[in-house]
């Protein structure tokens, strides 16, 4: 299986823009045959909270998703993706994933919200991650604060995935997480950790980009810069089995010590 991962600059609440960037990616991952790509947090809309809950109803958020599925289905690629969720009169994060066909077989609502902005817009989720089997793997969503709470992953790895998929909104400074936090969270649960990060102003915030995809030993295999890019990596599934079997974390769980 073939994993990329897409570091963009969106245009806040500029759907059209930031659609018609996200199919030139999915075209170049497609002409590189692979199976999945990742994109940002709120990539399409934007990741400016204010903005979001101003210019997007339902039906546009629906609208939104049907595109999407459209690309995957026309390119053939399976995508995961990251949209404003409307929920009983509440606005959630939402991760998304739909397969090469454009049939959507997970979903994920985020559970910490990280800054007052997004308190201000957005409800917490209070679900954890759920894998889904696709192409004879099992993945799970999160998203990027989340996927700091070493929780959120051991929940993701405890339902039985062996990838992790997270969209990401993070600010300058916040590279150390894609080099040393994500890979631990990789390395202690055995997993291939794909985190998707923005690389421009978003809220009036920097982006830090640094989007990267982490091995299951918890070393980086590919790191991107701070500009717009796409990254690449394959999943070897005999070495992460090898790895799991060296490094046993979940094998000598003892979760009764620590309730």
């Amino acid at each position: 299986m073939r994993l990329a991962v897409l570091q963009h600059d969106a245009q806040p609440g500029d759907w059209q823009t930031n659609l018609a960037r996200l199919e030139e990616a999915v075209a170049v991952a497609a002409s590189n045959r692979v199976d999945i790509l990742l994109s940002p947090e709120l990539y399409v809309t934007g990741a400016d909270a204010r903005v979001l809950a101003k210019s997007f109803t339902a039906a546009a958020i629906r609208g939104l998703h049907e595109a999407i599925e459209s690309l995957a289905a026309s390119y053939g690629v399976a995508l995961a993706y990251s949209l404003p969720e409307h929920r009983e009169r509440q606005l959630l994060i939402g991760s998304y994933f739909v397969d090469a066909q454009g049939e959507r077989l997970a979903h994920y609502a985020r559970v910490h919200l990280a800054t007052a902005a997004e308190r201000e817009v957005f409800t917490a989720a209070d679900e954890p991650p759920a894998a889904f089997e696709y192409q004879h793997s099992m993945l799970a969503l999160s998203s990027g604060y989340d996927a700091q709470f070493p929780e959120n992953v051991r929940a993701a790895a405890l339902a039985g995935a062996k990838i992790l998929l997270v969209p990401a909104a993070a600010e300058a400074g916040a590279a150390p997480l894609a080099l040393k936090l994500l890979p631990a969270r990789a390395m202690e649960n055995g997993l291939y950790l794909l985190w998707a990060n923005h690389c421009s102003v978003q809220g009036g915030i920097q982006m830090t980009g640094t989007s990267t995809i982490v091995g299951p030993d918890g070393q980086n295999i590919q790191v991107a810069g701070h500009q717009p890019q796409l990254i690449v990596a394959d999943v070897d599934r005999q070495r992460q089995q090898a790895i799991r079997k060296a490094v046993p974390y979940l094998a000598r769980l003892r979760p009764e010590v620590y309730r």
